[in-house]
């Protein structure tokens, strides 16, 4: 499967098996902006779910609701982000927390 820019920090299946969850590590693109992302694909076939999740720090871990309709995931700067997997935007704004990975 192909789709990141960057190595790969973590992974996750759905809970239903069905999608497959890639995050990437933290890098800056030429343009100045970070290309961080959460890709959704589907198991069976690999193929990649609409467009990235844009995060702006490194993602080190997430969790997928039991429909598969949210995301929850975690970064070295701005704590806990909500995202609508329907709409692939952040619900809301970040959860930040302390300084530092979470």
């Amino acid at each position: 499967m192909r789709g990141h820019k960057k190595p790969v920090a973590c992974v996750s299946f759905s809970p239903n098996g069905e999608i497959i969850v890639s995050g990437t590590e933290s890098s800056t693109t030429t343009q100045g902006s970070n290309d961080e992302s959460i890709i959704r694909w589907v198991s069976a076939n690999g193929e990649q779910i609409g467009i990235p999740l844009l995060h702006d720090q490194w993602i080190t871990r997430f969790s997928i609701s039991g429909d598969g309709a949210v995301i929850v995931s975690s970064s070295t700067r701005h704590g806990l982000c909500r995202w609508d997997t329907i709409r692939a935007h952040l619900i809301g704004k970040s959860a930040i927390g302390q300084w530092g990975w979470t």
